[in-house]
């Protein structure tokens, strides 16, 4: 029997559907994805977006095909046809040859595109085979020290990536240290997940499995190379001490470079460094701010003997008298000379002083400001002082704003500030 319009309709949008995109394509891609998910895991994510891409045009011509559907009952109807009227057509007898191959072929280029520059695998920034590169100098050894790595620092691999032209660009590198991060974690996943599948526990088992089933023979030199140097490591040892250990990104390098320097810039500027001890002095010479540190911050504890007990050292008997003689010699620097320690003053300085406390409260900028500290500003007891107190509050964000807070919740200096400058 002759179709009706309806199973007509129905017949020639499966009929193009499977040309347009064909089944085998989708297992095609699916089985190759699978083939790579360890030996290059974002060559597979790249396959099973490009089998997405191509189900998603599938479904797109499936919602297609019940609305043409729908409109065409209503056509029917409407000209006073039924949809259960046979029409004597196949679809079999249908030429499909105008749709071929092209636009869908079209589609998946477009859309492979789309996932590598969104995975950074931008050829006009990295060399062939970058994960590849990533992985291979991530492994190697010093030729002369065995037990170190050739690589301690992402920046340097970094520069085994990028194009020739980009090598010397700080922000290129530090793009790269990102992207470098991403292969390292990927690559740490599907490795755990392979040696949990298959029960493996060292890495020769796991790699000679790898490469009994190699798709993509570019990665051999990695596992080869991995099999002779860690070949008897445990495959979470390797996860974790060879490919997961820590590195310093080259953009943290330096956004943390910049960070200390906006934090100790000022304290270079003539006369700041002294009045910045001036009025350290001032505030802590404050009977009642110690006390009130000692309780809000420290739970009880002795403000003055954890300082101790971080490294610092009193040059006096008395701690009052040790901030007092400090305060003095810096009033008496030739940058500190004609400067006067006024409440204006304390008010222009608030807020460097306490984003420099921020800073050494911070792992990421305290051994930067500390090594600042003494190697420029050793004669300046309260400074330092407060830097050894910031060592009990480290990354501590909340405790280190209380202790900003409690110095400069006066606004006034506690004490006549004349009686610093007593000689």
């Amino acid at each position: 029997m002759s179709p009706t319009g309806k199973e007509l309709l129905n017949n020639l949008f499966d009929r193009f559907t499977r040309q347009a995109v064909s089944q085998e394509e989708l297992d095609r891609l699916e089985a190759e994805a699978k083939g790579l998910e360890t030996s290059d895991p974002t060559r597979a994510a790249e396959l099973v977006e490009q089998r997405g891409a191509l189900l998603r045009r599938r479904g797109g011509l499936f919602k297609a095909r019940d609305t043409v559907t729908a409109l065409t009952e209503v056509a029917f109807k409407t000209s006073g046809i039924s949809p259960e009227h046979n029409f004597n057509i196949y679809v079999g007898d249908i030429p499909l040859q105008q749709f071929d191959q092209e636009h869908p072929t079209e589609v998946v280029v477009l859309e492979k595109k789309r996932k590598t520059e969104k995975a950074g695998r931008n050829p006009a920034r990295y060399v062939d085979d970058a994960p590849v590169v990533v992985m291979q100098e991530l492994i190697k050894k010093s030729p002369s020290k065995k037990d170190q790595f050739v690589h301690n620092d992402l920046g340097s691999i970094a520069t085994k990536i990028l194009q020739p032209e980009l090598q010397e660009d700080p922000k290129q590198a530090a793009i790269a240290s990102k992207y470098i991060t991403e292969i390292k974690a990927t690559f740490k996943n599907k490795m755990r997940d392979a040696a949990r599948k298959g029960n493996y526990t060292s890495v020769s088992e796991l790699f000679n499995e790898h490469l009994k089933n190699l798709v993509d023979q570019g990665w051999r030199p990695f596992y080869e190379q991995a099999i002779k140097e860690y070949g008897g490591m445990k495959w979470q040892d390797f996860v974790d001490d060879v490919v997961g250990r820590s590195f310093r990104k080259q953009s943290e390098k330096f956004e943390l470079g910049s960070e200390t320097q906006k934090l100790t810039s000022y304290l270079d500027q003539p006369g700041k460094a002294e009045l910045t001890e001036m009025i350290l002095s001032a505030k802590l010479r404050n009977p009642e701010k110690i006390e009130e540190i000692k309780k809000e911050i420290f739970e009880g504890k002795d403000p003055v003997g954890l300082a101790k007990r971080n490294g610092w050292k009193s040059n006096s008997p008395s701690f009052d008298e040790d901030l007092r003689e400090s305060c003095i010699r810096a009033s008496k620097s030739k940058s500190a000379v004609g400067k006067e320690l006024t409440n204006e003053v304390v008010k222009a300085y608030k807020n460097d002083i306490q984003k420099l406390i921020s800073g050494m409260a911070s792992s990421k900028t305290r051994e930067q400001i500390g090594s600042k500290i003494k190697r420029d500003l050793g004669e300046f007891s309260a400074i330092r002082f407060l830097y050894a107190l910031t060592g009990g509050i480290e990354d501590r964000p909340g405790l280190s704003h209380n202790l900003s807070l409690i110095l400069f919740s006066d606004k006034s200096l506690p004490i006549d500030h004349q009686d610093y400058l007593e000689v």
